[in-house]
């Protein structure tokens, strides 16, 4: 975070090469940001971190939340915020605007939709190496005593309600009057293309399936082995 509210003072020559990694980057990115998308990514990248870190102490404790109080730490630690203030370098909308409860409720549900995207994607890999404690089909199969299969429907069936939702506030958001109209329809475009890209990037990525990625987004079937049966590959 030094390094990014700082991206012209040069970083100590011991340092972790990721504090460097992360002035180049900044330093870069503000010559073409607003400076309203500045004060964001800044602000939302700590919030993010001071979120990851709370999910390391969660796993060394071998903490598992309950809905609500998991959906208040990962919506920091998704790391969607961050993402979306960089999608949005160039617009220059003010915070007034962004905070309008239907902007707000937006760009919210978009970043709850990402998560349960992402969390029933990684569910298996997380299950297999034994990190699936911060993953929301855990915290449902915790909470509910069920299954994986029924905690899939479960989160399924959210991420329906989610996106009606998300579409009727779409319906709603409101005209303001001038240029920044134009932004924040860019702006909500942006969210809803956020959420269908991660779905994308989820099985073509081979981050979660391998090589099998687009053979299971068509199929909708995934295999989890017991963590002593994990074939080598």
């Amino acid at each position: 975070m030094d390094a990014i509210r700082h991206p012209n003072r040069p970083r100590p020559s011991s340092e972790w090469v990721i504090g460097e990694m992360a002035r180049q980057f900044w330093a870069n990115a503000v010559l073409v940001a607003s400076p309203t998308s500045q004060v964001r990514f800044v602000d939302s990248c700590q919030t993010y971190l001071d979120a990851l870190v709370q999910q390391a102490e969660d796993r060394a404790q071998g903490r598992v939340r309950h809905i609500e109080d998991y959906f208040t730490v990962r919506r920091g630690s998704i790391g969607a915020a961050p993402s979306i203030a960089i999608g949005a370098l160039y617009l220059n909308i003010p915070q007034e605007t962004l905070d309008h409860p239907v902007i707000s409720k937006l760009t919210e549900i978009c970043i709850d939709m990402i998560i349960i995207g992402n969390d029933m994607y990684s569910y298996k890999v997380e299950w297999e190496r034994g990190d699936d404690g911060h993953n929301l089909i855990t915290v449902i199969m915790h909470q509910f005593r069920t299954d994986v299969q029924d905690a899939m429907h479960h989160v399924a069936n959210l991420h329906a309600r989610l996106l009606n939702q998300f579409l009727e506030q779409w319906n709603c958001v409101p005209v303001f009057g001038g240029p920044i109209d134009s932004e924040i329809r860019t702006y909500c475009n942006m969210l809803g293309n956020w959420v269908r890209a991660n779905d994308s990037w989820s099985f073509e990525s081979e981050r979660y399936y391998g090589k099998r990625g687009l053979e299971i987004e068509t199929t909708r079937l995934v295999q989890i082995y017991a963590r002593h049966d994990i074939p080598s590959s």
